[in-house]
C-alpha cells in the first residue's frame, strides 16, 4: 500500500486493518471485506426506501441502521460512516436533481481525498446502486502504486507527558496533556481541556477519544464509559445536570441496547432503547406506584404490555403510540 499524502509505502499483513496512515495521520483505506451475498448498495436502498432520503441527513442514525440491516458488511460500514461523516453523501443527494455527472466528478475528487482509489470507487458504486443510476463510473488518473518491498508498519512511539494545541469538531480548540504517537497526535493516556469549558480524560486513539474514558460537558453533563472513535459506544453512564441520570448501553453517541433511566421526577425506565428513545421490551415506574411492563416505540407504549397499579388492579392488552386499542381489552 502506499499513502497518497505522504507517500509512505508498505506491505499490509493477512488480516492487518488501516483507515489512518501511521506517518501522516491520513485516512486512506480499509482491509477485511465481508462476504458478498449482502450487497451495501441493495442495504441502502432499503433504508432510503423505508426512511426517505433525508436519512443521510441523519449520520450516527443512518450508520446505525446500515450496521442493523447488514451486521457482516463490517467493512463497507467503516468506510461508508468516514464518507457520510465528511459529508460525500450530499452530492449523491444533488444528483437526484441536479447535473448528476458534475455533482458525481465532485464526489470522487473528495473521495479520493479521503480513501485511495480503490475505496473511493466503492463508494461510489454504493450509491449508484443504491439509486439505480445506469452510469459508467469515471476512470481516475491514479495509477495504482507499484508494490514495495516489505516495510514494517512502524508501532506508536509514547512520548512523555507533552501539551499540545487540538481542535475537535463539536467542542472546538483546547489543549491535550498527556501521550502522543510518532506524529504528535493525542494516542494513549491523556486530558484535553476546551476552552468552550468542557473537560475530557482518559484514552485517546489516534487523535480521538477511544477505550475508557470521563467527559465533564460545559453544559453540566458528565459521561463516564466506554468511547469509539470520538463517540460514545459500549457501556456508560451519563449524569445529567438536572439530575437524571442514565446508565448502559451506547452506540454513536446515543443511547442504544440495554440501559436504566433514572428522571429527577421520580420516574425509572429500565429496558431496551434504539435511537437514545425507549424502543423495545422494558419497565417504566411512575413516582406514584403504577407500573407499565411491556413494548415500546419510539417513547411511547406499543405492542403488547400490562400496566399494574398500586392498589393490585391492572389493564393488559395491546398499545398503540401510548393509548391500550379498547378492542384488545
Amino acid at each position: 500500500m502506499k499513502c497518497g499524502s505522504c507517500g509512505f509505502e508498505w506491505i499490509e499483513k493477512p488480516g492487518q486493518v488501516l483507515e489512518i496512515c501511521p506517518i501522516c495521520q491520513n485516512r486512506f483505506s480499509v482491509t477485511e471485506k465481508a462476504p458478498a451475498e449482502i450487497t451495501a448498495a441493495g442495504t441502502i436502498k432499503e433504508i432510503i426506501k423505508k426512511y426517505g432520503i433525508s436519512i443521510l441527513d441523519e449520520k450516527a442514525r443512518f450508520i446505525g441502521l446500515f450496521g442493523d440491516y447488514a451486521p457482516k458488511l463490517s467493512h463497507e460500514k467503516r468506510i461508508l460512516q468516514i464518507a457520510v461523516y465528511d459529508n460525500i453523501a450530499n452530492y449523491f443527494v444533488r444528483c437526484s436533481v441536479s447535473d448528476r455527472e458534475k455533482n458525481l466528478a465532485k464526489a470522487q475528487k473528495n473521495l479520493l481525498e479521503i480513501f485511495n482509489e480503490a475505496a473511493s470507487r466503492e463508494i461510489l458504486e454504493m450509491f449508484a446502486g443504491a439509486f439505480d443510476w445506469d452510469i459508467t463510473l469515471p476512470e481516475t488518473d491514479c495509477p495504482a502504486p507499484p508494490i514495495p518491498e516489505y516495510i514494517p508498519v512502524p508501532e506508536p512511539v509514547y512520548d512523555n507527558i507533552r501539551t499540545i494545541m487540538i481542535n475537535d469538531a463539536v467542542e472546538g480548540q483546547g489543549t491535550y496533556t498527556g501521550e502522543t504517537d510518532h506524529s504528535g497526535s493525542p494516542h494513549g493516556q491523556g486530558t484535553a481541556i476546551y476552552y468552550s469549558g468542557s473537560v475530557y480524560e482518559g484514552e485517546w486513539e489516534y487523535g480521538q477519544y477511544n477505550g475508557k474514558g470521563i467527559m465533564t460537558y460545559s453544559t453540566g453533563n458528565v459521561y463516564n464509559g466506554e468511547w469509539e472513535l470520538g463517540d460514545q459506544s459500549g457501556h456508560g453512564r451519563m449524569d445529567y445536570k438536572n439530575g437524571d441520570v442514565y446508565e448502559g448501553e451506547w452506540k454513536y453517541g446515543v443511547q442504544d441496547g440495554k440501559g436504566k433511566m433514572t428522571y429527577i421526577n421520580g420516574f425509572t425506565y429500565e429496558g431496551e432503547w434504539k435511537y437514545a428513545a425507549r424502543n423495545g421490551y422494558g419497565v417504566l415506574t411512575y413516582p406514584n406506584g403504577i407500573v407499565y411492563e411491556g413494548g415500546f416505540e419510539n417513547g411511547s407504549y406499543h405492542g403488547k404490555g400490562k400496566m399494574t397499579f398500586p392498589d393490585g388492579t391492572f389493564c393488559e392488552g395491546i398499545w398503540k403510540c401510548g393509548k391500550l386499542i379498547p378492542d384488545k381489552l
